[in-house]
C-alpha cells in the first residue's frame, strides 16, 4: 500500500537515492568539469562515471516506486491480474516521452 510501514520502507531509500543523484549532478559533476586535478581524457572519464552513477540513483528509485504505486493501483481496482499490463504502459509510456525529450529540447534550444 501507498501507506502504512510499507510505503516507508520503499519511500526511504527512494529518497536517499534520488538526494544522491541529484547531489552527484548538481555538485560533484561540476566539481569535476573545473578540476584540474585530471587531464582533459580524465576528466572526461570522471564525468562520464559520475553521469552513469546519477543514472543508477534516479532509475533504480523510480522503477520501485512506479512497480509499488501500479501494484497497489491494481489491487484497490480489483485488477490483480493485470499489474504486469498497467506496469508496461506506465514504462512505456516514459521510455516513449525520454525518447521525444530529445529532438524536443533540441527544437526548443534552436528557436
Amino acid at each position: 500500500r501507498m501507506h502504512g510501514a510499507g510505503a516507508r520502507r520503499r519511500a526511504l531509500p527512494s529518497a536517499v537515492l534520488m538526494l544522491a543523484g541529484a547531489g552527484l549532478l548538481g555538485i560533484v559533476c561540476p566539481l569535476v568539469e573545473g578540476s584540474t586535478l585530471f587531464s582533459a581524457a580524465g576528466r572526461d572519464m570522471a564525468v562520464a562515471a559520475t553521469i552513469f552513477l546519477v543514472g543508477v540513483s534516479v532509475d533504480g528509485p523510480e522503477s520501485v516506486v512506479t512497480g509499488a504505486m501500479c501494484n497497489d493501483l491494481c489491487e484497490e481496482c480489483g485488477l490483480s491480474a493485470s499489474v504486469g499490463r498497467v506496469v508496461g504502459l506506465v514504462n512505456g509510456t516514459g521510455i516513449l516521452g525520454a525518447l521525444f525529450a530529445g529532438p524536443a529540447v533540441t527544437m526548443w534550444a534552436r528557436r
